[in-house]
């Protein structure tokens, strides 16, 4: 199947310092009105960057020559997705010199206000803003501060916005309400592929802009193989000559870092979390030593991280079959941005194959369309009051409660006072336990997926974790066998709280040496996944369960 190139509508009329000699339509509409909050929805490669950067570029300059000073936060999911928009952005920064700094973690909070301060385009994850309302030692200045640099944005753009939860959704919601409280003429800009937004988001509230790919042509073809055998794809591969300038895209972290170590000088781009920490380079330099790898055309394996937004040429990409949907159209959305491409699905659905072998020429949009004959969407959950009580739950803990007070109410106290005893611990993304690895936060039951890995793990002081995992760097380099469902431990149930007459609970559970809280659907042994032990038989019958984070 060939899907054909796409360009949109350009403009008759011209957008001040834009690289190009015409913009695309959706592009001079955003300028025209960007002193606006605007929804860009718009697929892969419209050129959505250029849209909100020219905006910001111009209005910076602008303000310049007035003797002014603005500033922007750009505000990514994946620390991959910023080092990748940092090299497609930053010419025009050095060009104009407007000072920009990408954001990392550990920073001590005066370190994060002087690059907040020091810097007038700033990348970071949308977390940072949320952390900094948890801050509770030495924030004496952080009133200051706070309202100083909210009050100095011209705009803050939140990217990739279809790739959020429907909780994360609700607490950027909420963090634009404070925001916009502190200073009312901070343009928001939020880019997405959908407008799907489960009534967390209000449409109505921005100027909604559409905007169209410009693609060139892409050769689309299916392949039968059985890829959970990494065999099979290595023979694929090497038979095929697929060992140059081609994106293999897993479903599996595991299968992606085996193939790696497999074909050697090949580029591996993944979460931060799954890098090994050398001597002389960062987990954040592994990344960008990789992403240039790619770019230079190794064989690159990769995961659903390089979905969301990454911006290179790709002569040929290889995909499993995704697990939905939206996965699909962004997965096949890397191709045919800066030259033609070959998308490659590997999958055992007869139907699919025969559609993605045939030799018929279609639309990009009609492509898309066809993904949804043999994909689902991806559900979102729908906004939980408990959700709603997490703020509330904020409000009592903050430092900063002058700029989160006029977000409360009746429906919020409310829900809180129904929910207090089962709120998890305070998070911008779905809380879970965390376990602290060098300089990361691990989920713990991610940990148990490894067989043995958990009689690693130790008490700690940090009071963000439930413990700290010593194992000499095996968890990185995946050097645990996979715990079959029988390899998991048993907790030790201390307490529990059950959620009026269901099935719910707030449990207290003890794993070896560690002690943590969890929410969670509780049945008969066997029916969950995890098992408990129950000395002081606190839950008769029942000796399984399953998280269940917010639940009502």
């Amino acid at each position: 199947m060939l899907v054909s190139a796409s360009t949109p509508d350009f403009s008759s009329s011209k957008i001040s310092n834009f690289p190009y000699e015409n913009a695309f339509k959706h592009q001079y509409e955003f300028y025209e009105k960007r002193r606006s909050d605007i929804i860009l929805k718009s697929p892969t490669s419209s050129g959505k960057t250029d849209a909100f950067l020219f905006s910001f570029i111009n209005d910076y300059l602008d303000a310049k020559s007035k003797g002014k000073r603005l500033k922007t936060l750009y505000l990514v999911p994946t620390r991959l997705l910023m080092h990748s928009q940092l090299e497609n952005i930053t010419p025009h920064l050095d060009k104009f010199k407007i000072p920009y700094k990408i954001l990392e973690s550990g920073y001590t909070y005066a370190e994060l206000f002087k690059y907040l301060l020091e810097n007038d385009f700033i990348i970071s994850s949308p977390d940072i803003i949320f952390y900094i309302l948890l801050r509770r030692k030495n924030t004496q200045h952080i009133n200051f501060l706070y309202q100083e640099f909210i009050k100095s944005l011209h705009s803050i753009i939140f990217d990739e916005l279809h790739l959020f939860d429907t909780y994360i959704l609700f607490n950027i919601n909420n963090l634009i309400k404070i925001m916009k409280n502190i200073k009312i003429d901070t343009y928001i800009y939020l880019l997405s592929a959908t407008i799907e937004l489960k009534d967390v988001i209000n449409p109505s509230e921005y100027v909604i802009i559409d905007g169209v790919s410009k693609t060139r042509e892409i050769q689309v073809s299916g392949q039968e193989l059985d890829y959970f055998n990494y065999k099979n794809v290595i023979d694929f591969l090497e038979k095929n000559n697929l060992t140059k300038d081609v994106i293999y895209v897993c479903n599996s972290v595991d299968r992606a870092i085996r193939l790696h170590k497999f074909f050697e000088n090949s580029a591996i781009l993944i979460g931060k979390t799954w890098y090994e920490e050398e001597d002389d380079l960062s987990r954040e330099e592994k990344i960008k030593e990789n992403l240039d790898k790619c770019k230079k055309g190794a064989l690159t394996f990769t995961t659903s991280v390089f979905r969301q937004g990454i911006d290179i040429g790709i002569k040929t990409l290889v995909t499993e079959e995704p697990p939905n949907l939206q996965d699909a159209i962004q997965t096949f959305g890397r191709c045919g941005r800066r030259e033609n491409s070959t998308f490659i699905m590997l999958t055992n659905r007869s139907p699919l194959l025969v559609e993605l072998n045939s030799k018929t020429s279609v639309s990009r949009k009609e492509f898309e369309e066809l993904f949804s004959k043999y994909f689902t969407p991806h559900e979102y959950e729908n906004l939980k009051k408990m959700m709603n009580a997490m703020w509330y739950k904020l409000y009592n803990t903050t430092r900063l409660k002058e700029y989160v007070e006029f977000l409360l109410n009746d429906i919020m106290k409310n829900d809180f006072e129904e929910f207090k005893e089962y709120l998890p611990d305070l998070s911008f993304r779905e809380p879970v336990p965390a376990v602290q690895y060098d300089d990361l936060a691990i989920n713990l039951f991610e940990i148990l997926r490894f067989k043995d890995a958990y009689k690693n793990i130790y008490p700690s002081n940090d009071s963000f974790m439930v413990g700290e995992l010593k194992d000499g760097g095996r968890f990185i380099k995946r050097e645990y066998k996979k715990a079959a469902k029988k390899d998991f431990p048993t907790f030790t149930l201390i307490e529990s709280k059950r959620y009026k007459e269901t099935g719910l609970y707030n449990l207290t559970l003890k794993l070896i040496n560690i002690k943590f809280k969890v929410n969670a659907k509780v049945g008969k042994v066997g029916e969950f996944p995890y098992t408990f032990f129950d000395p002081h038989k606190l839950i008769p019958i029942q000796k399984s369960f399953e998280l269940k984070t917010f639940f009502e």
